[in-house]
């Protein structure tokens, strides 16, 4: 089933507000904006996007660069769960259960191998059947697993300081498909600030500790050394880190 309107009447309200927000940060810094964008629910397949539910929506997108950095940001919408209240075999009243998911994507300078984590902290379906990453810390390993993830990548990714900083930060669910570093976390209040989409979280602040990457996964395969010193790579780090927007007032 398709975005409905009607059926998300209490929902609309938020729905609303974070798109009027945003457009008007869209206007102050020459970015792209879309209320609705379709053209983003099928693009990664990662989580949030390959939970169970319909009525999908994607909105209050923003896309463009800062520092040269490219990015996109938006909600994820959809209905989980549709509960049935039924006398004699007749269907009474239908309830329904929506979940929203903020998603940040940056583009990095060159494709990584995939590479897929989530934590228990964020309330998705069916990831229990996936394994637990291995590094030195157990408690991170326990409150993660790894989703389609080959352990030799996992192995690489997660170094001391990308453990420590997810840990810190309590970054739940990230992914690298590509040349894209996607990070969704559950929205329970249906949206996203400035400091949380644009800070040390969003446009994610993290990025600037993967070890970088100049090939897909068939290089990686081929040599598993490829994560060490690809040129341009520090003053890439620099500007992610300086990825800091105040004026969004959310």
């Amino acid at each position: 089933m398709d975005f409905d309107s009607r059926r998300a009447w209490s929902r609309m309200p938020g729905i609303n507000a974070t798109n009027r927000a945003r457009a008007e940060l869209a206007r102050a810094h020459g970015w792209q904006f879309a209320d609705r964008a379709p053209w983003l629910l099928d693009r990664w397949p990662v989580l949030p996007f390959t939970q169970r539910g319909d009525m999908r929506l994607a909105y209050g997108s923003v896309a463009g660069a800062f520092h040269g950095i490219p990015f996109t940001a938006f909600e994820f919408f959809r209905r989980s769960t549709v509960l049935e209240k039924q006398a004699l075999g007749i269907t009474l009243n239908e309830h329904d259960r929506f979940a929203t998911d903020t998603v940040w994507v940056l583009t990095l300078p060159a494709p990584m191998p995939f590479f897929h984590i989530t934590s228990r902290d964020q309330v998705y379906f069916d990831t229990g059947q996936y394994p637990h990453p291995v590094t030195t810390d157990r408690k991170f390993n326990r409150r993660h697993r790894l989703v389609a993830t080959d352990p030799r990548v996992a192995e690489y990714v997660l170094t001391p300081q990308v453990v420590s900083l997810v840990r810190e930060a309590r970054l739940g669910t990230w992914a690298l498909v590509g040349r894209d570093l996607v990070h969704a976390e559950n929205a329970y209040l249906g949206g996203a600030n400035s400091q949380k989409v644009f800070g040390g979280t969003g446009v994610p602040g993290h990025a600037h500790l993967l070890p970088a990457s100049g090939v897909g996964d068939a290089g990686f395969k081929a040599k598993p050394g490829i994560f060490r010193g690809v040129p341009g790579w520090a003053e890439f780090a620099g500007r992610v880190r300086c990825v800091r927007i105040s004026s969004w007032h959310g």
